[in-house]
């Protein structure tokens, strides 16, 4: 009867439909706003999610549930800015304001981000 991957061997064979189930995660979002600096990035456990141009700038990025460790780096040298946990919430999104003198601060809910 074949691999059971919907193809058939011979004549007449039977097909199997394969259903592909998507996986069970949960999403928040979460909004990066930058005061001023250079322009930087944003990784979670060493994963790109945003980047963000030189001056006054902002981006929303969705993120999986829980506490992401994240590092905020100088996009010219790699220069590492901050470190720190922050909890995503599936039914909060995060408002995170920072710069390069300044750490990562929620606009509200204080408790969501601890830095290293």
């Amino acid at each position: 009867y074949g691999a059971q991957a919907g193809t058939s061997f011979g004549k007449g064979g039977r097909t199997f439909n394969q259903k592909i189930k998507k996986p069970n995660v949960v999403y928040g979002s979460a909004l990066f706003i930058k005061t001023g600096g250079p322009a930087c990035r944003i990784y979670d456990d060493g994963m790109l999610v945003a980047e963000l141009d030189a001056g006054e700038a902002s981006v929303e990025v969705r993120l999986e549930a829980g506490r992401r460790p994240l590092q905020f780096r100088g996009q010219a040298d790699h220069a590492m800015w901050h470190q720190g946990d922050l909890k995503v919430d599936a039914t909060h999104k995060v408002q995170l304001v920072f710069d390069i003198n300044t750490p990562p601060k929620p606009r509200a809910r204080p408790w969501l981000w601890q830095g290293m």
